[in-house]
């Protein structure tokens, strides 16, 4: 092998290690993972200069934007529309039949999760405390199409400052309460009474053990017990819960009633 295609090889590889993709290099590569990449690539193209921009901007730069910092730090792919377009997280919610009418969004975050349930037909209130997020989630709404638009909204507020003037029929609450700590959730629990019907359901997510981990988690979850434990203390009822060994979370369905 010459030193010329030895070094593009080498180039070629550096690129791929460098964006988080080694195990692509060494295993079978599949359609969808090329296709995967592929889209990744165009994400940073066309979206990661105004992400940075968002995140960084002089005025949010608080303490409570801490989060979504420590994202772009440690879980930047999970800031780029591609990174949800098939992740599990779509697939368990679809499965657990629950969503429904109106459904609350708490701690939307990003809203790339809510724009992908919007595209299959869902109607989402994502609400995030996070002018950070808030203000990516509104970007990428931006950028669809009228019908997911429609489906599509996000408000930055405290909930005990949200009063909609409705409530709503499903919730979601992916990958908050590791964040959260036990008397503020029991705080949260009571407006999310005030803002669910009585019968409406609630899919809650959180990582199992340290996988997902940044900073600002207050929270670990090294079994089963330990999250049923918690969010009856908050004072969920529980309909089902489980470990999803394969992606490390620990999901459950849940009522405030």
């Amino acid at each position: 092998m010459s030193k010329r295609i030895y070094k593009k090889n080498f180039l070629f590889f550096e690129f791929f290690t460098n964006l988080g993709l080694k195990k692509f290099i060494f295993s079978e590569i599949s359609i969808r993972k090329i296709i995967w990449i592929i889209k990744y690539l165009i994400d940073l193209i066309l979206h990661k200069k105004k992400i940075e921009s968002i995140i960084f901007a002089d005025n949010l730069i608080t303490k409570k934007e801490r989060t979504m910092i420590d994202r772009w730090k440690f879980h930047r792919k999970a800031l780029f529309p591609s990174f949800w377009e098939h992740h599990f997280s779509i697939a368990d919610m679809l499965n657990s039949k629950i969503l429904n009418g109106r459904i609350f969004d708490f701690g939307c975050g990003s809203g790339n999760l809510d724009i992908e349930l919007a595209k299959r037909g869902f109607n989402i209130y994502g609400i995030d405390h996070s002018k950070v997020s808030i203000n990516i989630a509104k970007y990428y709404k931006n950028r669809q199409k009228l019908n997911v638009r429609k489906n599509l909204r996000f408000k930055c507020v405290e909930i005990h400052n949200f009063a909609p003037n409705f409530k709503f029929d499903s919730g979601i609450i992916s990958h908050v309460l590791e964040h959260i700590k036990l008397k503020e959730a029991q705080l949260i629990f009571t407006e999310l009474k005030r803002l669910l019907k009585i019968n409406a359901k609630i899919f809650i997510a959180v990582p199992f053990k340290k996988f997902y981990w940044d900073p600002d988690h207050c929270n670990i979850f090294y079994s089963l017990t330990d999250f049923n434990k918690f969010i009856s203390s908050i004072g969920f009822k529980i309909i089902t819960s489980e470990i999803d060994y394969k992606n490390k979370v620990i999901k459950s369905i849940s009522s405030c009633y």
